[in-house]
């Protein structure tokens, strides 16, 4: 090679064997680093009216998902396993789930793993909510440990407060929002909770509650029909031509829940301008989103009119027409569109909210990023 200054030849250097050596070890230590950090989680969340499961590659070093395996996006992993409505008093007066929901509880869950495991899941956890808390403590202890030996599925049985917290957060990382401009609101089958970040405390607060999508449900069919409610699948047709009367009492029952204890900060908070209501679990991401005719994988946005306008246009429907209509995916979940959706109307009056979005957040995507549930170094 000539140098383009004095015209002097000089040879062109090559690396060191050194040199080359030390590059491919930094690379296979840098790689090598990274896959020993990740692992595939499956985490279940075993509510009271739905058992749903999601499936992750999971960065554990840095807590962060790095890709959903399952679902898809905009696909439910979810069964319909009613354990609130099928708790009874045993002989002994405590409270307890049937051995039949029981039974129906574990087969779901092994048939969610085996979709895991389809997904090389290597480890798995659990949270249980508001039913697994309703019963006796004894007896939720001994079917957690039952699904543990027969599952493998590690089940904590979590605080309403923590529940709050885990979807706050979230969420949270989910939207890409300041947290301090957030309020979260996640409707389950037995609980519900309205978060948002305070402040003063540095933590999640807010409204805690339980009535919910179960108990909306049992008061349609048992207080507002007169029907025994364990023997009916669905309250639909809610309205009948000429009768607007059961779907009101059922939005004022939600309104009436809600004010019963209306913290002052999440009031303030959702008075405050800039403030965005986020809707998560499957409430407001399937049910609404569906009923609304809006559902995407991206989730759904609505205002109270347009939920108030929908409820009267087609709350006359049974279940196989709401199918018919587009309102809900299949005639397994349309039992739970109108009523969910009185139970959101009811709750939007009494909290002045004028508008929410639902996006698919659910316990699961909680503690997946969530080391207290896993055993990973």
């Amino acid at each position: 090679m000539t140098n383009g200054i004095n015209g002097s030849s000089t040879k062109r250097r090559t690396p060191t064997f050194g040199i080359w050596f030390f590059s491919f070890a930094l690379a296979w230590f840098i790689t090598s680093d990274a896959v020993a950090c990740e692992e595939v989680r499956a985490a279940l969340d075993i509510g009271s009216g739905t058992t749903k499961m999601v499936v992750a590659r999971v960065d554990y070093c840095n807590n962060r998902v790095l890709q959903v395996l399952a679902p898809s996006p905009g696909a439910k992993l979810e069964r319909i396993v009613e354990y609130s409505k099928h708790m009874v008093e045993a002989s002994d007066g405590r409270k307890v789930f049937t051995n039949e929901v029981v039974a129906q509880g574990l087969a779901t869950i092994l048939e969610l793993k085996a979709v895991a495991l389809a997904h090389e899941a290597e480890t798995f956890s659990a949270v249980a909510t508001s039913a697994f808390r309703s019963v006796d403590p004894t007896h939720a202890r001994a079917v957690v440990e039952r699904i543990r030996q027969e599952t493998g599925f590690s089940v904590v049985v979590i605080p309403q407060d923590r529940e709050a917290r885990i979807g706050f957060l979230a969420a949270a990382i989910k939207v890409g929002i300041p947290r301090e401009r957030l309020v979260v609101w996640d409707i389950g089958g037995g609980s519900m909770q309205m978060s948002y970040w305070d402040r003063e405390k540095d933590s999640v607060a807010g409204y805690l509650g339980d009535f919910a999508n179960a108990a909306m449900h049992q008061f349609l069919i048992e207080v507002v029909q007169g029907i025994n409610y364990r023997a009916t699948a669905s309250p639909n047709p809610i309205l009948k031509p000429g009768n607007d009367n059961d779907l009101s009492l059922a939005i004022q029952r939600a309104e009436t829940a809600a004010r019963v204890s209306v913290p002052a900060g999440l009031l303030e908070r959702l008075r405050t301008v800039g403030t965005e209501v986020i809707g998560i679990g499957g409430v407001h991401f399937f049910s609404n989103c569906e009923f609304m005719r809006r559902f995407s994988a991206d989730g759904c946005a609505f205002t109270r009119d347009e939920l108030l306008d929908q409820l009267y246009r087609y709350a006359y429907l049974t279940d196989r027409e709401l199918v018919e209509a587009g309102l809900s995916a299949t005639l397994e979940f349309a039992p739970y569109r109108v009523s969910g959706a009185a139970l959101t109307l009811g709750f939007m009056n009494a909290f002045g909210i004028e508008k929410i979005r639902a996006i698919k957040v659910d316990m699961g995507d909680g503690i997946l990023i969530d080391p207290d549930f896993w055993d990973s170094p």
